[in-house]
């Protein structure tokens, strides 16, 4: 059986090639290590409960998938992956340096995420993401279209500002008002100061 993920459709599924044998089993269903939740339903996956170790692992797999899309100049698919603690992404400053460009829609970051100075050399979709402990958008340069349509989980809060690009930036509910989750306290907040950029939030 493959990885029960899939984003919004059937046909939108896990695009990771993974063993069965390696497929991890939880809440009656088998997925693969990359979209293996954090909980469903109150019950809480063997991933909520990883040490720093494994977490710096897992990240350090997502980094070097990073880097070989960007050797091949193509888009990241990192559609739906659950990132079980912090993550940095800041090795990724300046445009001589930038991410490629990154699909991480329907995604979960379960620590902080920092993409602080992060240059983006295409499209940034952060469509339907959900920031359980705040994310770091501060002096990021995006290189195309940017869309920031998430979700963000108390304590957390997205923080952008000195944003450049020369694409539209696309917002949602999420920026600059935060489409908070119904279940948490309403303490999400947006920081807008001194915002550069050319093109249009919507």
């Amino acid at each position: 059986m493959p990885c029960a993920f899939h984003l919004d459709r059937p046909e939108r599924g896990c695009q990771f090639v993974v063993p069965d044998a390696d497929l991890i089993e939880f809440n009656g269903k088998d997925w693969c290590v990359w979209h293996l939740p954090l909980g469903c339903g109150g019950a809480e996956s063997p991933k909520s409960h990883w040490d720093d170790a494994r977490i710096e692992a897992f990240n350090e797999r997502v980094l070097d998938l990073v880097d070989q899309v960007k050797a091949s100049d193509k888009p990241l698919n990192l559609w739906g992956v659950v990132f079980p603690g912090p993550v940095d992404f800041r090795r990724y400053a300046g445009e001589e340096n930038a991410l490629p460009g990154v699909w991480f829609d329907g995604g979960m970051f379960g620590g902080r995420a920092l993409f602080s100075k992060c240059a983006f050399s295409g499209i940034a979709s952060f469509d339907r993401t959900t920031f359980r402990d705040g994310a770091h958008f501060d002096k990021v340069t995006f290189g195309g279209l940017a869309l920031l349509r998430c979700h963000i989980l108390h304590p957390g809060f997205v923080r952008q500002s000195h944003v450049r690009g020369p694409g539209p930036l696309r917002s949602g509910k999420a920026l600059p008002r935060c489409q908070v989750c119904p279940r948490s306290a309403p303490r999400c907040f947006v920081r807008r100061s001194d915002i550069r950029r050319r093109g249009q939030i919507r």
